[in-house]
């Protein structure tokens, strides 16, 4: 029966869904970079009260919203596509991966979106403290929402905290700060969000350069090199941004064949056989194949 299945479908829903996450992620890092980078400069404008720290962190802002809506407009189709595309797959894992992708929208996303109206209109509506509490929720729901995203992710690679269960031939979770707190989820965590520091800053100092070639605004350059090269692109450097992700890539290898088992399915009246073949996910035991082997009754 599953020999004789035609794949182009799923080979259609993969390619779709690559497209819209390669796509999605081209703004993620800018969005997490860049978000922290000007509320820093409007820090220093609540603390010092140069006009000038506002109108550079006014500039920032608009190529952070520019950035910022591209990317969740990107986020949504994906979300659907879960639906669209792996209904299957929603529904057999729904008790565990919809837990962290839930949170994120009622928690993380409602934060940002509420805020963020708030830092883009509300600069001579509020006060300046207020402002500048609006604007660090605004980055830190955008932190918080790849946080969430990262740990549905990591269980996908890792899948702690959850068991079988043949009445309802679903996966059920029943440890959740196991999913929450595992150890791919925060490997890749702090991965993502050091990266993006690191690709903001570049980006912050790719548009000063550019400005300073063209021998324009020749201050706001000069200040928002020296101020991303202080506050952000050495902190994220000298941090382990470079060896959590040596050691993300080195553990990957290892899950993506260890934690995405091939399931062989035997099934006949009365009886479901399923074999999972696996690698443990340390690179001195690669080749060693363990196989387990689950039987559960099928009721008709």
């Amino acid at each position: 029966m599953i020999a004789s299945i035609d794949t182009s479908l799923i080979d259609w829903s993969r390619a779709q869904f690559a497209l819209t996450a390669m796509y999605h992620w081209l703004f993620v890092p800018l969005t997490l970079g860049l978000g922290v980078i000007q509320a820093i400069m409007e820090t220093i404008y609540y603390k010092t009260g140069n006009e000038f720290w506002k109108k550079t962190a006014q500039f920032w802002m608009k190529l952070f919203g520019i950035n910022f809506a591209i990317g969740v407009a990107t986020g949504l189709i994906l979300e659907f596509e879960f639906g669209t595309n792996w209904s299957n797959y929603s529904w057999f894992v729904g008790d565990i991966f919809g837990a962290p992708l839930a949170i994120e929208g009622i928690l993380a996303f409602f934060m940002e979106a509420t805020f963020i109206a708030v830092m883009f209109f509300g600069w001579d509506k509020v006060s300046k403290r207020f402002h500048l509490a609006s604007t660090w929720l605004t980055i830190i729901g955008a932190t918080l929402s790849a946080l969430w995203i990262l740990i549905a992710n990591a269980w996908m690679q890792y899948p702690v905290g959850m068991h079988f269960n043949p009445d309802t031939v679903r996966n059920e979770m029943f440890d959740f700060w196991a999913v929450a707190l595992s150890p791919v989820a925060i490997n890749k965590f702090f991965h993502t969000v050091l990266s993006g520091w690191i690709v903001g800053a570049v980006f912050v100092m790719g548009v000063s350069s550019w400005y300073l070639l063209k021998k324009r605004e020749t201050e706001f350059s000069l200040e928002s090199i020296c101020l991303i090269k202080e506050a952000v692109l050495y902190p994220a450097l000298f941090l382990p941004a470079p060896f959590v992700g040596i050691v993300q890539y080195f553990h990957d290898i290892g899950l993506f064949i260890e934690c995405l088992p091939l399931y062989q399915i035997v099934r006949d009246y009365t009886e479901c056989t399923v074999f999972l073949q696996c690698t443990p996910a340390y690179p001195q035991d690669f080749g060693k194949f363990l196989v387990r082997k689950e039987t559960f009754t099928v009721e008709e």
